[in-house]
């Protein structure tokens, strides 16, 4: 997300002007060594009139907070203009609703409606798709369509109040542009594939059946990796 976005943010929350110009004048000096499941690379990534670095600064002590405060901005501009999605619980009166959730680089929109109107639900999530893209580029950052997926779910409830979520799914066809302007057809996810989101395999439906089988995956080659050590502590010398 380029400086000017994130300084004019934490600026209109009382931030120090001259920190702000101390943040911008160091983040063009600083040299970013990426860290991946390889390990660290051996060349960096640094500021260049070519190739301009902004943002925060992925690691840096500050790069939490400067996120926060301008993901607050972008989140009250969606809201001021998404639809959103009602609760309504069938035993009271209280109706909560839900629109979006972020954290970091993962964000989830919610929308629905109590209508039979597949084109209705349809128009009102390809809006708030494009609203939330739209948002997003206006801080410099883009969407990676390959990355987004998008799903349907429906909630029934029985005559004691039991809610479960129907496995019916109505294709809807959500698409988005890449940086690039190029259109994609975005993935839709069934209620019962689990997704991975922060490193936790979820799905709609709640079962944890392919959770549980990454576990007993893992416990497995952790078992076979301290028996192979112990075999070799044990060998005669």
């Amino acid at each position: 997300m380029v400086e000017a976005c994130h300084s004019l943010a934490c600026h209109s929350k009382g931030v120090d002007i001259q920190y702000l110009r101390l943040h911008a004048q160091t983040q063009k000096l600083q040299k970013y060594f990426v860290k991946h499941a390889q390990g660290i690379s051996t060349k960096h990534n640094t500021f260049s009139p070519e190739s301009p670095w902004y943002g925060a600064g992925q690691g840096t002590g500050d790069a939490a907070l400067r996120y926060t405060t301008q993901s607050d901005g972008m989140i009250r501009a969606y809201r001021d203009s998404s639809w959103t999605l009602a609760m309504k619980n069938p035993t009271n009166t209280i109706t909560p609703t839900q629109d979006i959730d972020a954290y970091a680089d993962n964000t989830t929109l919610m929308n629905g409606t109590t209508q039979e109107n597949q084109a209705l639900l349809r128009f009102q999530a390809q809006q708030n798709l494009t609203l939330w893209s739209d948002i997003v580029k206006c801080t410099r950052g883009a969407l990676n369509p390959p990355k987004c997926g998008w799903a349907y779910f429906r909630w029934n409830f029985d005559q004691h109040g039991h809610l479960t979520i129907s496995k019916v799914q109505h294709p809807l066809g959500l698409r988005l542009p890449d940086r690039n302007g190029k259109m994609h057809q975005l993935k839709q996810h069934p209620p019962t594939k689990a997704v991975r989101i922060l490193g936790v395999h979820i799905a709609m439906d709640s079962n944890m059946s392919q959770e549980y089988q990454i576990l007993k995956d893992k416990a497995n080659k952790y078992k076979r990796c301290y028996t192979d050590a112990s075999s070799q502590q044990q060998k005669p010398k």
